[in-house]
């Protein structure tokens, strides 16, 4: 009687131990699909901001009060109908004169596929926008 006791027992104890390991590493899985999904949004992110600085170096070369050629201005050279025109899309308000209104204005087209705007955005190679 005894033995059998202290078998089932065993047999528990091992069950449980066992469904322990298998959900530590259910929960290992887990946290691993999580860290893969971080950072592939981190590498998007990364993606977005390298291809922001490079249509701003290629622009302006990071200077804000800058006039090209045909009228545009600042530190991406936003024509003013464009900046506003894109404003309207986004669902945004800025000053088409302000840098960080540039910027944010930036940062919505290359997420949106209106990078193309951009020559230096088709230089890199980039056919679908950045989401």
């Amino acid at each position: 009687m005894k033995t059998k006791v202290g078998l089932f027992v065993m047999f528990i104890c091992i069950s449980f131990w066992f469904g322990y390991l298998c959900g530590v590493r259910h929960e290992q899985k887990v946290l691993i699909r999580m860290m893969d999904e971080a950072t592939a949004e981190v590498e998007k992110e990364i993606k977005m901001l390298e291809t922001m600085r490079s249509i701003i170096k290629a622009e302006s070369d990071g200077v804000h009060e800058v006039w090209g050629q045909d009228g545009e201005f600042g530190i991406v050279q936003f024509k003013q109908g464009t900046f506003y025109w894109l404003c309207g899309i986004a669902g945004m308000t800025g000053d088409w004169r302000n840098q960080l209104d540039q910027i944010k204005l930036l940062s919505w087209a290359i997420r949106h596929e209106y990078g193309r705007l951009w020559t230096t955005y088709k230089q890199r190679g980039i056919r679908r926008g950045i989401n």
